[in-house]
Order: C-alpha cells, then structure tokens, then sequence
C-alpha cells in the first residue's frame, strides 16, 4: 500500500512539475504596467526605539506617547536616460520631504500611530 502511494506522489510530482514547465515556456513576454509608482518607498515609523526600517516588536505601554520627525532630502531622484547613459529628462528634479510622527499607546499593549 505504501509503495502504491509513493508512486502516485512521485506521478502526481512529475505532473505538476511538467505542467509548470509548459507554462513557463508558453508565457507571452512581459509588459509594463501602466501604473504610478511612489519614488520613496520607505515610510519611518514612529515608536522610540524603532531602527531605520525596523518597527520595534514591543508596544507601547498604555497611554505613552511617542513622537518624531524625519527629514529627507533628495537631489534628482529619477531621472530618465538615452542608450548611451546620458541623462534625457529628469522627472523629479529635487525633492525635498519632512515626515512628523506620532504615536499613542492605548490599553495595555495595543497601539495606534498616525
């Protein structure tokens, strides 16, 4: 009975493996998305003991406020270039952003930030 098992799995493998690998031969190229896109993706967070893009694992105690800002300055952030590496138009020229934050424990270990 074993034996019959292990060799419907090793069927039922080799099918879904075969299955995936025409699949993947028969996908059409890729095309883009004609969607807009955030050109920071990086958000700070506003716990005290929160590292650059790690959130704390820890809570704030009940009815402790945390708070903060961050100031980011970037100098042509996206710019678009030609074949030969040469800068054709910059999209974003400069950009310049402050991020206040702020952050309230509520009863006893949940919290809400803003």
């Amino acid at each position: 009975m074993g034996e019959r098992r292990g060799m419907a799995m090793a069927r039922l493998f080799w099918l879904a493996a075969g299955a995936g690998l025409v699949l993947l031969l028969h996908a059409g190229p890729a095309r883009a998305q004609q969607q807009r896109f955030d050109i920071q993706p990086w958000r700070p967070t506003p716990g005290p003991r929160d590292l650059l893009i790690v959130p704390q694992t820890q809570p704030l105690t009940n009815f402790t406020f945390a708070g903060g800002a961050y100031l980011s300055f970037a100098l042509d952030p996206l710019a678009l270039v030609n074949r030969d590496g040469q800068r054709a138009y910059d999209v974003v020229r400069n950009r310049l952003e402050l991020d206040l934050m702020a952050a309230i424990g509520w009863a006893s270990g949940s919290s809400s930030a803003r």
